[in-house]
C-alpha cells in the first residue's frame, strides 16, 4: 500500500489543497504553527477514524463551512487504485441530518469499522510522550487507536459501549433523582455488559501480543535493532537488545454482573457507571536490577513504572517500544508496513531515539515534519520535500 496524494477541503486551515507524494520520503518543510501537522492529523484521521490530538468535530472543520473533506488517493501492491474519503460535519448538511463522520471507499458509502484501516499508519508525535505521563485517558486511546486498525468489529463493539455507557449514565441520574426505577437499568446492563467484555478482551489479548514483542525486536535485527552503548548505565552483561526491558500491565476496571451488582448502589449515588473499559489503563514498566521495585517474574529483574520512576530519556523509549509494536502488528496484520508520521520529532528527541525512527523509516513509506531547513540526520533513501507557502 503507498499514499499517493491527498486532498483537503475545508480542513483546519485548508480550503482545497491537494499534496502528492512520489517517493518512499516525503519532507514537510515550514515554520512552525504552519498548518504542517495539520496534513499529519488528516492522514492519522484517514487512517483511524480520529486525530492523534485533542479537539472535536468542530475543530477541524473551517469556520462558517458545514463540513471538512479528506480524501486520499492509495496504490495497493497489484498496481491497484483506490480511493478514501472521510467527510467531517457538524451534524447537518444542506439543513438534512447527517452523521458527523462518513467513510467512503471509490465513492461507496462504507460503515466506520469498514473505512478505518484501509490506510494503516503509525504516528510519532511530541505529544506522545504523555501516554507515559498523561492520564489514563490518553492510554486508553493508544489501545483504541491501534485495535480500531486491527479488528474491524473493535471499533463497533466500543462505539456500541460508549453510547450505552451514555444512557445507563443518564438512567442512573433519573434513579437518584427519583425519576425512574432501578429495572430500569436491565438493559443498558446488559449492553455495556456484552460490548463492555468484548473491549476489554481484545484489548487484554493486544497487550499480551505487544508484550511479545521484546522477543521479536530482539530477533528481527534487520528492522530495530536498540542495543545499550557501552556508556549506558542500564548495560548488561548480555548486551541485550534495549526493548527486552518493557512490558504493560493491564490495570483492567473488570466488568462483570457482579461487578455491577456489587457497585450498583455506589452507582446509583455517584449517577454514573464506576466499573468498566471507560475506566481501564495500563503501566508501563522497565525492568532494572533496582530493589525499590517488584520483580519480574521468572527474570530476577526487577520492574518499575516509567511514569513515576522513569528519566526523561528512558520515557521516551517506552513510547519508542509502544509505537514499534504497533508496527509490527500492522505490518503482521495488513502484510504491509503502515505508512509512518513523523512530526518535528527529530526536535525532542536524542540521538539514540532519532536512530531508532529512523531505522525505521528506511522499512516502509514515511511523511515527516520539520521546521529547520536542513536537519541534522542522515536520510538514506531518496525523498520528496514539500515546502508551504505561508
Amino acid at each position: 500500500m503507498f499514499l499517493t496524494g491527498i486532498s483537503l477541503q475545508h480542513f483546519r486551515n485548508y480550503t482545497n489543497q491537494t499534496f502528492f507524494f512520489h517517493k518512499p520520503l516525503t519532507i514537510i518543510q515550514a515554520p512552525n504553527a504552519s498548518g504542517k501537522t495539520n496534513i499529519l492529523e488528516a492522514i492519522h484521521m484517514l487512517s483511524t477514524g480520529a486525530s492523534f490530538r485533542d479537539g472535536t468535530i468542530d475543530d477541524f472543520i473551517q469556520i462558517d463551512q458545514e463540513y471538512g473533506r479528506i480524501k486520499a488517493a492509495l496504490m495497493t501492491g497489484d498496481d491497484e487504485k483506490s480511493e478514501v474519503e472521510l467527510l467531517l460535519s457538524h451534524g447537518t448538511v444542506g439543513g438534512k441530518s447527517t452523521q458527523k463522520k462518513i467513510f467512503s471507499i471509490n465513492g461507496v458509502r462504507k460503515q466506520l469499522r469498514h473505512g478505518i484501516g484501509q490506510l494503516s499508519c503509525v504516528s510519532f508525535i511530541p505529544e506522545d510522550l504523555r501516554i507515559i505521563t498523561g492520564s489514563p485517558t490518553r492510554r486508553r486511546k493508544f489501545l483504541d487507536t491501534l485495535l480500531s486498525q486491527l479488528d474491524q468489529e473493535y471499533i463497533h463493539n466500543l462505539t456500541t459501549y460508549e453510547q450505552a455507557l451514555r444512557r445507563r449514565n443518564k438512567v442512573l441520574q433519573q434513579i437518584r433523582e427519583g425519576e425512574t426505577p432501578r429495572t430500569a437499568l436491565a438493559f443498558w446492563d446488559q449492553s455495556v455488559l456484552k460490548h463492555g467484555i468484548f473491549v476489554q478482551e481484545k484489548r487484554r489479548a493486544l497487550i499480551d501480543q505487544l508484550n511479545l514483542q521484546r522477543t521479536e525486536c530482539h530477533n528481527q535485527s534487520s528492522i530495530i535493532n536498540v542495543q545499550t552503548s557501552s556508556n549506558n548505565k542500564f548495560q548488561s552483561s548480555k548486551r541485550e537488545n534495549l526493548f527486552d526491558n518493557f512490558s504493560i500491565e493491564y490495570d483492567s476496571s473488570v466488568i462483570s454482573e457482579a461487578r455491577l451488582q456489587q457497585y450498583a448502589q455506589a452507582e446509583i449515588g455517584a449517577g454514573h457507571t464506576l466499573v468498566g473499559p471507560h475506566k481501564d489503563d495500563i503501566v508501563v514498566r522497565f525492568s532494572i536490577g533496582d530493589s525499590r521495585s517488584r520483580p519480574m517474574a521468572g527474570s530476577g529483574m526487577t520492574q518499575y513504572p516509567l511514569s513515576t520512576h522513569g528519566s526523561r530519556g528512558q520515557q521516551r523509549m517506552g513510547v519508542l517500544w509502544l509505537k514499534i509494536g504497533s508496527f509490527e502488528l500492522l505490518k503482521q496484520k495488513n502484510g504491509t508496513p503502515p505508512v509512518l508520521l513523523l512530526d518535528d520529532i527529530f526536535s525532542e528527541l536524542d540521538r539514540e531515539n532519532r536512530s531508532v525512527v529512523l531505522q525505521l523509516a528506511q522499512h516502509t513509506q514515511t511523511i515527516m515534519t520539520t521546521a529547520e531547513e536542513e536537519m541534522e540526520v542522515r536520510l538514506d533513501q531518496e525523498s520528496d520535500k514539500i515546502r508551504l507557502n505561508i
